[in-house]
Order: structure tokens, then sequence, then C-alpha cells
């Protein structure tokens, strides 16, 4: 057998540093707006059905102004 020649380039070579194409706040900021679109959606389907089955309009509307994103948001950890 045969022994086999070195080869003048190196066989793996380094690849540069890959910065994170968005920081992480900007992430952050990504994700309440995915989130704020969908809990509006979300929200609206609840106070119809809500309506469907008859809950009074006055609870209705508490929980349209208590339940917005911007409420809720604290509750979630931000870590």
């Amino acid at each position: 057998m045969a022994p086999v020649a070195a080869s003048p380039t190196p066989i793996a070579t380094l690849l540069p540093a890959v910065t994170p194409t968005t920081a992480p706040k900007d992430k952050k900021a990504a994700a309440r707006k995915r989130f704020e679109a969908v809990y509006t959606v979300v929200r609206d389907e609840l106070l119809a059905d809500f309506r469907k089955h008859n809950m009074p309009e006055e609870a209705i509307d508490y929980y349209r102004r208590v339940r917005t994103p911007t409420a809720c948001l604290p509750l979630i950890r931000c870590s």
C-alpha cells in the first residue's frame, strides 16, 4: 500500500465568526408583535363566543377593556 501524501491545504478551514442578524431586542419586539396580532384574533373569537352563549354585554365589555395585550404582557416572563 502506497503512503498518502499530505495535502497542502488544511482539511477543515475555519469559518469566519457569524454575527447574529437580529439582536435579542429585535427578536423580542418581533415576538411581541406576533403575539399582539394573534391575541386580537383569539380575543375577538372569544368575545363572539361569549355573545353566542348570552353572556351579559357588561361582562363582555369588561373582558374587552381589561384583557389587552399590554395588560397581559407583564405576566409573561421576559428573560
